[in-house]
């Protein structure tokens, strides 16, 4: 099969005629993101090989003899062989932001609070190629010393640097461009999402007893959102004293004149008796009707106990070091008549908080569409159906938006199928839900040819990824003898060689 490869500038404004010619060695493609992998291999005289080496980032486009695309990305990695000497350039080591996040080291030999420094930028690089970037971590240095290195590592990294090396065995001039998939751009940035999850984990003293007195039968904890979100769970640190029946709930309340006003939602009721006698864990209340959250809102999560008891009642951990990082939200109870701070006692003049989280959810879907659109800067259009799947959209990992969006392909829809993603010639990235395994559209026949519900021969460089196949004994489509004996297999990815005409599929 004969391919032409089109070459486009990198801001996409026309195209690009390198003096080469270009042939198709390896081609691949996953069904989480469509294109993955291309490796082209070039003939042309020596100078005119070497400048293949400025078409970093550049996109590309593999055609059939109708013009039609077949794979489509980008330029990663160019190597030139020239006889026994290969020049390589890639994209791996091009980082045009960075960070450093480091820790002092105190006189004691101890390591202090981490840190991370601003980004630094190269604004020029990132014109041309896109926005890369990395962080590195060391510890033991001081706030000049990670300036000081990341403005360097900057410098070194901003633009492709040339490798020189011995090639393994001579051979004529030629070159290999490696290739990716738009849809692996998601790994040049960071996703952070540090809204949908608002918690104090301490650590400080403090103790505070309810369920005991009419003067403690509520207590609340005040806490600001920043963006909308669903609340579905709130989590206290909780004992028990004696052995008490009754049921706690948590409640949510509206914020009026910076005290719980209108109660909002409350969770399913939790046994008092399954709390510990001892020591103190980690409760989760589940609000079985998420409760809409507006950003910009003051909202207090509450604990309330089904009835009072002066000899079995409940402990709920505090902070007296206050270290939840909302100024001013600290915890109040109902003193029978108002509400009223918490008392502290190894901090007179302060006001304590909760051990606390509380967990906003959204679906899924919508959480890759803000991954994506955080990470896909050279993404046109991003569509995604609802998945019905509801987690937090917190993150605050440093992990890139692409190992954010493989966790939730994976995590699936409510159906307890995979979602799967593509990107279009256009470069539009559409997320979609796995097929029905029982509705397997496509067959394998004995000489590995795969055809369609219609009988229709599949060329073998559009392999039919992210779609379930079945073997088929006869060569003409039917339903075939072993449909109820031979499970649908899942087609995750395949690879084409098109110099033998062969497929490779990964399945499961």
């Amino acid at each position: 099969m004969t391919f032409t490869v089109d070459l486009t500038r990198r801001d996409f404004s026309g195209p690009l005629r390198p003096a080469c010619t270009f042939t198709p060695e390896r081609l691949s493609w996953t069904a989480f993101g469509g294109c993955d992998r291309a490796v082209l291999h070039a003939l042309g005289a020596s100078d005119d090989l070497l400048t293949l080496t400025a078409l970093l980032r550049c996109p590309v486009m593999v055609r059939d003899l109708t013009a039609a695309p077949v794979w489509w990305g980008f330029v990663e990695k160019i190597e030139v062989q020239l006889d026994q000497v290969m020049v390589t350039v890639t994209m791996e080591r091009l980082f045009n932001r960075v960070s450093v996040r480091y820790s002092h080291l105190s006189p004691d030999n101890r390591l202090a609070e981490e840190t991370i420094t601003p980004p630094a930028d190269n604004l020029q690089s990132q014109a041309e190629y896109g926005v890369k970037e990395t962080t590195i971590s060391l510890d033991g240095i001081d706030d000049d010393r990670a300036l000081s290195l990341r403005d360097t590592f900057l410098s070194q990294h901003a633009f492709p640097l040339s490798e020189l090396s011995q090639a393994p065995d001579p051979q004529p001039p030629h070159a290999r461009l490696f290739c990716s998939g738009w849809f692996n751009t998601l790994s040049w940035r960071t996703y952070d999402f540090p809204d949908g999850f608002y918690a104090n984990y301490g650590p400080g003293p403090g103790v505070f007893a309810f369920g005991n007195a009419s003067a403690s039968n509520l207590i609340a904890q005040a806490f600001h959102v920043s963006s909308d979100g669903l609340l579905q769970y709130a989590y206290f640190r909780l004992r028990k004293v004696g052995d008490p029946t009754r049921n706690l709930v948590a409640r949510l309340y509206a914020n009026a004149s910076s005290s719980p006003g209108t109660l909002l939602a409350s969770s399913q009721p939790v046994p008092g008796g399954s709390l510990p006698p001892q020591s103190y864990a980690w409760f989760r209340f589940a609000f079985s009707t998420p409760y809409p959250l507006t950003a910009g809102s003051t909202y207090w999560i509450a604990l309330s106990p089904s009835g009072l008891d002066p000899a079995h009642f409940f402990q709920v951990k505090v902070d007296e070091n206050c270290n939840f990082n909302q100024d001013g939200r600290s915890a109040k109870f109902w003193n029978g008549a108002a509400w009223s701070f918490l008392p502290s006692i190894t901090a007179p003049d302060t006001r304590p908080q909760l051990f606390f989280r509380v967990v906003c959810t959204s679906d899924t879907a919508a959480q890759l569409l803000s991954m994506s659109t955080a990470g896909g800067q050279f993404l046109n259009r991003i569509t995604a159906p609802a998945a019905g799947r509801q987690t937090s959209p917190f993150r605050f990992s440093g992990r890139t938006c692409l190992e954010e969006a493989l966790a939730l392909l994976r995590l699936g829809t409510s159906n307890d199928r995979l979602l799967l993603a593509t990107v279009t010639p256009d470069r539009d990235l559409h997320f979609f839900e796995q097929p029905d395994p029982a509705q397997a559209d496509i067959y394998l026949d004995r000489h590995s040819h795969f055809y369609n519900n219609q009988g229709i021969n599949l060329l073998s460089y559009h392999p039919p990824v992210g779609h379930f196949a079945r073997l088929s004994a006869i060569n003409t489509i039917s339903l075939p003898w072993d449909r109820h004996r031979l499970p649908a297999c899942f087609i995750a990815g395949a690879e084409y060689l098109p110099a033998s005409d062969q497929i490779i599929i990964h399945a499961f």
